[in-house]
């Protein structure tokens, strides 16, 4: 699947992604800019997303449990968001802008880079494989022309600072 693009219209599920969309078509029917992010991760996220639930199994015994491994996402590091949101306050743009690295990343992989960070031998399992195909990663091409923004933080980068190890 391919990145995608800030221009292309959101196909949002559920209450709270249709919520947002709604949101971002009042402020670019305004005029303004709006902002779509990827999944963000670092110090003083949520313990409800899968970084969070991966590291909470770092120093344990046995392999390590996801419940699908096979989701494709694409994690940017939170001061590399922040910084994003800056330069899209400060250049007062219409339009909509991708927050993102543009990588997909699998929850498999993910797992695997975390466990190799912490120097932990173990596998990594299913317990609920959805048997679907989830791909969202996030053009940034458009962004980066526009803003001059890109990120500086690898997610290899961002993990190792999490767990406090060097990459």
């Amino acid at each position: 699947n391919a990145p995608h693009l800030a221009s292309e219209p959101a196909h949002p599920q559920g209450a709270y992604a249709k919520s947002k969309a709604a949101c971002e078509a009042i402020v670019l029917s305004l005029g303004g800019g709006a902002t779509r992010l990827a999944n963000l991760y670092g110090r003083g996220m949520a313990r409800n997303n899968v970084v969070s639930d991966i590291l909470g199994h770092i120093g344990g015994q046995g392999p390590l449990r996801v419940r699908d491994a096979t989701p494709v996402r694409d994690y940017l590091w939170i001061d590399d968001a922040a910084r994003g949101l800056v330069d899209a306050a400060i250049a007062k743009l219409p339009g909509v802008f991708n927050l993102a690295t543009g990588i997909g990343t699998s929850v498999a992989t993910l797992a695997e880079m975390i466990l190799s960070l912490a120097n932990e031998d173990r596998p990594v399992e299913q317990t609920a494989p959805s048997g679907r195909r989830s791909h969202l990663v996030l053009d940034i091409a458009a962004t980066t022309e526009r803003l001059g923004w890109r990120p500086s933080t690898d997610l290899q980068q961002g993990l190792s600072r999490l767990l406090g190890v060097t990459a």
